[in-house]
């Protein structure tokens, strides 16, 4: 059974609701009336009802467990409000392509897709792993990577489970076509023992590549009538934050998200690197900004970042809309780069309520350990990638990890800390510079609103 013949079953289920469940009736009746003005309804429609019923009527939940997938994407839109209002709005097409390799099923269900963002779920089955990891890789039809962000959540997805990629574009537009491949690696919960498709034995075991046991290719060709969606409005509203000047100088509005784009003055001080905001609309609804996904994008030129993203507000038919902003990080131009004695652990002056903790020399290389304050504000990893050596040769970071802070005897946790790690693999001289992110936080004493007029 194809997926449009499982919704078309789902439906007739639902036709036969017993006369005991007034809910359903009205299920019922709704059905008969979109039947009577719409008779080519599509299966989007049917996922719209069941986001607003399916915790209602036990005849429906009953019906959802019949069809997982359904019941998952119900789940999984309750933490995607632009999404979830998309499918709501009908906005979501269907794909149902299946291939099977190495006792591994990839299915790519369905898609929402605009003028500048794909948002791809598939679900990965097997009987010889009990859980599995993708790393996605998007290539145009000619096999060439594409000027793209790619986010992807599978860590962690077991069996089964709806999983997200999405497919940011920042200057070109999402074009007819794209292929998806995915690696797949076992999550180490193998069932039986089988072979691996390759095997990285040139790196040492700390910054291995994931052993690949599968790997599926799908060719995803998007419908005109979604890619044409999005629209963009001059704006030209120049606010100051910090003492910095920020222009915020148009708005795009797509139903799958809102890119604010801003340009900072050349006599500023220091580059915008994260904006903390959010949307309000003329009847009050206050849209946040992305939580699961790709939040922002800059330039390869410098630091600063220049689209900021929300939720979107396509479908709620706004005139206005109103930018509220709450704070901003900033990194001074004269302290991009800070200079760190790894022997002597000193350092030049670091980012706002980060202290270097400890410099540790393995035969691996460095690691690099900071405890960083928390508060309200830094949102923002301490260093880049990117860091040099005393020649001046970069050399760039593969591994970094976040925890929380333990006090060494109690093993108490420290409240109002965490632990930020960098490894400096095959790094073996003792001074090196690093790339920061920001330097300072800022929050202003009142929040800074700019009006945003959405009608052309």
């Amino acid at each position: 059974m194809n997926r449009r013949e499982e919704y078309q079953d789902l439906m007739a289920k639902l036709e036969t609701i017993p006369d005991s469940d007034p809910v359903g009736k009205a299920i019922q009746r709704r059905q008969r009336e979109r039947r009577m003005w719409k008779p080519l309804i599509s299966v989007a429609a049917v996922l719209f009802l069941f986001v607003g019923m399916v915790n209602l009527s036990p005849t429906v939940s009953a019906a959802c467990r019949e069809i997982p997938l359904l019941k998952e994407l119900v789940e999984l839109l309750t933490f995607n409000p632009s999404l979830r209002v998309a499918v709501e709005n009908d906005y979501i097409q269907l794909v149902g392509q299946e291939q099977s390799s190495a006792g591994i099923t990839a299915r790519v269900e369905h898609l929402i897709v605009d003028q500048k963002q794909v948002d791809i779920f598939y679900t990965l089955d097997s009987d010889r792993y009990t859980a599995m990891d993708a790393t996605p890789e998007i290539r145009d039809i000619h096999g060439d990577y594409v000027p793209a962000g790619v986010s992807s959540g599978s860590f962690g997805a077991e069996n089964g489970d709806l999983r997200r990629i999405t497919v940011d574009f920042v200057e070109e537009d999402v074009p007819e076509a794209l292929e998806l491949t995915l690696k797949i690696h076992d999550n180490g919960s193998m069932i039986k023992e089988e072979p691996l498709i390759s095997v990285d034995t040139d790196l040492p075991p700390e910054i291995s590549e994931p052993l690949w046991i599968a790997e599926f290719v799908f060719l995803l060709e998007f419908d005109p009538q979604f890619t044409e969606q999005g629209r963009t409005v001059a704006l030209n509203r120049t606010v100051e934050l910090d003492g910095q000047k920020i222009t915020v100088t148009d708005m795009e509005i797509y139903p799958s998200h809102i890119r604010i784009n801003v340009e900072e003055d050349e006599t500023n001080t220091a580059w915008l690197v994260s904006l903390r905001f959010y949307l309000e609309l003329e009847n009050g609804l206050r849209i946040e900004t992305i939580s699961n996904g790709i939040t922002a994008t800059g330039s390869v030129e410098n630091p600063a970042m220049t689209s900021y993203r929300a939720e979107s507000s396509f479908f709620y038919d706004a005139d206005c809309i109103r930018l509220v902003i709450t704070g901003a990080d900033f990194l001074q131009k004269d302290r991009e780069t800070i200079h760190i004695d790894l022997t002597n652990l000193t350092s030049d002056p670091l980012p706002q309520g980060v202290a270097l903790w400890e410099a540790k020399h393995t035969t691996q290389g460095w690691i690099l350990r900071f405890r960083v304050e928390e508060t309200d504000l830094n949102h923002v990893q301490v260093l880049s990638s990117d860091y040099y050596d005393e020649a001046g040769s970069e050399w760039h970071m593969n591994r970094f990890s976040s925890s929380i802070l333990y006090d060494e005897e109690t093993m108490e946790e420290i409240k109002g800390w965490t632990e930020e790690s960098f490894y400096l693999d095959g790094y073996q001289q003792n001074e090196v510079w690093c790339k920061v992110n920001y330097t300072h936080f800022w929050a202003p004493d009142s929040p800074v609103e700019v009006e945003l007029i959405a009608s052309e």
